[in-house]
């Protein structure tokens, strides 16, 4: 079976890969919005839903949408 959650030490990884101007405190900020579950990991269902709503995703923290916004 494979793991298809994404860690927040992945996302990180793969966001700084792509050059996305983006800091750790940004990335953990934003990790903490879109988790629903708050598990630490993006499941399949909520990476979609980030996917989904681009920039119609209604931030807690107005801060996060530039953070989004740069992925």
């Amino acid at each position: 079976l494979m793991d298809l959650d994404i860690h927040i030490d992945e996302l990180t990884i793969a966001l700084k890969k792509t050059g996305a101007k983006v800091t750790n405190e940004d990335i953990v900020k934003l990790m903490t919005e879109i988790d629903v579950d708050q598990d630490g990991e993006l499941d399949i269902d909520e990476f979609c839903s980030l996917m989904s709503l681009g920039g119609q995703m209604n931030f807690k923290d107005s801060k996060n949408v530039g953070t989004f916004s740069k992925i």
